[in-house]
């Protein structure tokens, strides 16, 4: 339980609006006595609001001010039960009072509940399926193979994309939620079993299960989120998903300097990987299924809206391009780091963890503007920014290395939250996973093309000449969202012309 209590002077008419219930962003209450609220609505499992005012002179009050509340998040109100107490100390609070870590739209509880879980299995998500991508010149370097190779095995780990398709086709029929678990789990423990690899076919097998497995629940979470907050917030929970799952890959970083002890130590970081499946089933036991996906029917499926080819061929065409960018661009940074710069695996955490902490500006601001004004907006600086940002960072050296790092990162982090949350927007509920794996593919698609051909022009053109080459992807990109409609602000049934089972 978290107290914030204070004792402001105001002119007597706003001290006579504390005396009245709430209705805003934060909080809807109902009054229980005078001068005494409860909750009706809001992300908190309970909520108590005292008020006494007492009259001053010259037209002022005192009011006196004692909340208890208690957030329906898991972990995370750790961290946002002081930004609100503190909020709660300062200010009586309206519904044009918007800070910048608040969702555009008030959150239930339940929807409350299952962002913070979905946000909790996205770290997991990340640190699982982030650890071939952090540590793969570090296993080139124990079992003797170099970049080429290490492009070709990325390359072909992608190849479980068909297990991820088959795990959100499925998750159509079985839920969300199962798939969700079952995936996070078995993938984090190929992930150790990987480990335990001699050569690279044995590393390169294990990934495609790990890598493919846990895409599906990576994939699902955004969906299960979407599917439960308001019309308004969709763009900005599917970034606050995205930033935890970078926390989780930031989380190898963590313990990437371990990688410099000895040459095999790689297989330690790999093994924490088990940390990963008790954790998983300990959250996915309070996360709910889908509220639209339960109240499915099968007379709503048979006259569900089929998936529209058009927008899953224009989709889908944008995310092989960005994909065929930034899937090289990510995947060969160490690589580049390590031998084109000459960085020992801590100084490469610290550039990792120094520069691309700055996109969870871009994440959130990105979010709250793709929320209130436009997709195809923010879409379109975003991909600008990635395109020419990582084109700098890797023809330079020194600082303006450095600086071209975070400014990639600062602004072409609004891509995730403007483009990632299509994939549960643009395509109905009967089929929005089956969507979501289609597009994978897609991405797989890009990445497989784009791995082996920036490989190739490195190793006769050097790394900036490739990657300025490569960003005609993202500005493509740029040129086919145009295409797709805007989502911002409407409900999933009226993007999907679905009957409206349940208010947005």
């Amino acid at each position: 339980m978290t107290v914030a209590a204070s004792t402001l002077t105001l002119p007597d008419s706003e001290a006579r609006s504390m005396l009245q219930p709430r209705d805003d962003l934060l909080v809807a209450e109902r009054e229980l006595e005078p001068g005494r609220f409860g909750l009706v609505d809001g992300p908190f499992r309970s909520w108590s609001r005292e008020v006494e005012v007492t009259p001053l002179a010259d037209g002022m009050s005192s009011v006196a001010q004692r909340v208890e509340f208690a957030m329906a998040l898991p972990i995370w109100s750790l961290l946002f039960a002081p930004l609100i107490r503190r909020r709660l100390r300062r200010h009586p609070g309206s519904i044009a009072d918007r800070p910048w870590w608040s969702p555009p739209n008030r959150l239930s509880a339940r929807a409350a509940g299952v962002v913070g879980s979905c946000c909790l299995l996205g770290v997991i998500g990340g640190f699982v399926g982030g650890l071939v991508g952090q540590t793969m010149t570090f296993v080139g370097s124990d079992l003797g193979f170099g970049v080429q190779t290490q492009s070709r095995a990325l390359a072909i780990i992608r190849v479980g994309a068909v297990l991820t398709f088959l795990g959100t086709a499925l998750a159509d029929r079985r839920g969300r939620r199962p798939l969700i678990l079952w995936s996070i789990v078995i993938a984090a423990l190929f992930a150790a079993i990987g480990g335990l690899g001699q050569d690279v076919a044995w590393i390169t097998g294990s990934q495609v299960v790990c890598r493919g497995l846990v895409a599906v629940g990576v994939l699902l979470l955004p969906v299960l989120a979407a599917e439960e907050v308001p019309a308004g917030s969709r763009a900005f929970v599917t970034g606050l998903i995205a930033m935890s799952g970078g926390l989780g890959v930031g989380m190898v970083l963590w313990v990437l300097p371990f990688a410099d002890v000895s040459t095999s130590a790689w297989r330690w970081i790999w093994a924490l990987a088990l940390l990963a499946v008790p954790a998983t089933i300990r959250i996915c036991r309070q996360l709910p299924e889908s509220h639209r996906y339960t109240e499915l029917t099968p007379e709503t499926r048979e006259h569900a809206h089929p998936i529209l080819a058009r927008r899953l061929l224009l989709f889908g065409a944008a995310i092989l391009l960005l994909n065929l960018f930034i899937t090289p661009i990510f995947q060969l940074q160490n690589e580049f780091l390590r031998h084109a710069r000459g960085f020992s695996a801590t100084k490469l955490a610290i550039f990792l963890l120094s520069t691309n902490t700055w996109g969870g500006i871009g994440v959130i601001v990105g979010g709250r503007v793709a929320d209130t004004r436009s997709r195809h907006l923010v879409a379109s600086v975003g991909l600008g920014g990635l395109a020419v940002g990582n084109a700098l960072m890797y023809s330079l050296s020194g600082w303006p290395m450095w600086a071209a790092s975070i400014f990639a990162s600062t602004i072409g982090a609004a891509t995730v939250p403007s483009i990632g949350v299509l994939y549960p927007e643009l395509f109905g509920t009967a089929g929005r996973g089956t969507a979501a794996g289609t597009i994978n593919i897609a991405a797989v698609a890009g990445g497989v093309i784009g791995l082996p051909l920036a490989g190739s022009l490195i190793e006769t053109h050097g790394y900036g000449r490739t990657v300025w080459f490569l960003t005609l992807a993202p500005l493509a990109t740029a040129v086919i969202l145009r295409w797709i409609p805007e989502t911002a602000r409407r409900s999933l049934e009226e993007i999907n012309a679905e009957p409206a089972e349940s208010p947005d």
